[in-house]
């Protein structure tokens, strides 16, 4: 995905090349920039085949991380009430 991007980008990085400076920022900029886009397609294209292949177990999974994140998001604010309830104001 990344070398497709970067291919797509090649024109982009042509017409830099003619003030030699700016072609090597510009290639840097491009290539971290579609880095991330890659990134987020690939794991997006991943995880829609995941689901399409295993759907019963893909909702377990999310089922579980949400029981994960909500168990942590309890435990975070119990911290923290019990944290208020000690420094009690004269």
């Amino acid at each position: 995905m990344f070398i497709g991007l970067k291919l797509l980008t090649g024109p982009i990085v042509a017409i830099a090349e003619f003030i030699p400076p700016l072609a090597s920022l510009v290639d840097t900029l491009s290539s971290l920039v579609l880095f991330a886009i890659a990134l987020v397609l690939s794991l997006s294209t991943i995880a829609i085949a995941w689901f399409a292949h295993r759907p019963l177990l893909t909702l377990l999974l999310l089922a579980i991380i949400g029981t994960i994140i909500y168990c942590l998001k309890q435990n975070t604010q119990n911290k923290k009430d019990f944290n208020l309830a000690q420094h009690k104001p004269f």
